[in-house]
């Protein structure tokens, strides 16, 4: 573990794959570094990648990412390639080829549950592109929340169907509710063509949420660590303001519901919180600075 002034860093898997934990505890940054395989997935990082999804779940742990998921303070887990021009490249293929049909399920299902700890966990999730994402690269890319653009290289590579096989980490279902495309057919097709989004392409789509600076010189990516941290800050500073429970029933129970019950879910929750003595008080406070204003005018 490394211990900075402002931060600590636990190996995940020893430098390739670390969860740095702000003083403030209100985000994490897991960071990917492997750059023999240019941040490829391999057997043993879906593995460790399982194992932090795992623990963040478990209310009982002592870990920190545990600790502070159940404490309410931490909020959000920010994805971060340590290599330049690139994000993530997708399932690590030299070691692919050689898997038994166990393995091979094996490292889906590790990987299922971490996209699915994005796009539905109790943490707003957010992806920093650096550069490419490719195959899974870009599944995992597509799970978080928020994707913010580091520079002009940011690309997403649908590359899946080069190699014989569809997108198996949730990729089709982030396709259809982020509304990319008008039928299932044009999603298909979009794989089935290995489509590649620019950055202008991605900003077309809705799938870039910020832009940052578009060089990379050393001024420039101290600038854009500034300016993701500045957005992801302004960010959290909303969600926190909200109540805690307020915050895990929008953030993950809604998500498992669907047709009359999410609609129930959604008159109850509405119900209850629009009832309350500490939404009460809220509009009271606006209702009272509203008329001051108008006073002051």
């Amino acid at each position: 573990m490394k211990v900075h002034s402002n931060s600590e860093t636990l190996s995940l898997l020893d430098n390739r794959l670390t969860l740095t934990l702000h003083s403030d505890a209100r985000y994490v940054v897991l960071r990917f570094n492997d750059a023999p395989s240019r941040n490829a997935v391999s057997f043993d990082m879906a593995a460790a990648l399982f194992e932090m999804v795992k623990i963040a779940q478990d209310p009982n742990a002592s870990h920190p990412l545990s600790r502070g998921i159940q404490s309410g303070n931490l909020l959000a887990i920010v994805l971060k390639s340590e290599l330049p021009q690139v994000f993530l490249s997708g399932g690590h293929l030299k070691e692919i080829v050689r898997f038994t049909a166990d393995e091979g399920q094996h490292f889906t299902h590790c990987m299922n549950t971490f996209t699915t700890f994005l796009r539905a966990g109790p943490l707003v999730s957010v992806a920093l592109l650096n550069g490419v994402a490719a195959g899974g690269g870009s599944e995992i890319a597509l799970s978080a929340d928020y994707r913010i653009a580091l520079n002009a290289r940011a690309q997403l590579e649908l590359a899946q169907a080069r190699w014989g096989v569809p997108a198996g980490w949730g990729m089709m279902t982030d396709l259809l509710n982020k509304g990319v495309y008008a039928s299932e057919r044009r999603r298909s097709l979009a794989v089935l063509s290995q489509e590649s989004w620019n950055l202008e392409r991605l900003l077309q789509l809705g799938l870039v949420d910020a832009q940052c600076d578009e060089d990379k010189e050393t001024e420039a990516e101290a600038e854009a660590e500034a300016n993701w941290q500045h957005w992801l800050n302004t960010l959290l500073n909303k969600v926190a303001a909200c109540p805690t429970e307020l915050r895990t029933a929008l953030l993950q129970t809604r998500n498992s519901l669907t047709g009359d019950a999410l609609q129930h879910f959604d008159e109850e929750l509405f119900k209850q919180f629009w009832l309350s003595d500490e939404h009460l008080s809220r509009v009271s406070g606006y209702l009272e600075n509203r008329k001051n204003k108008l006073k002051s005018e």
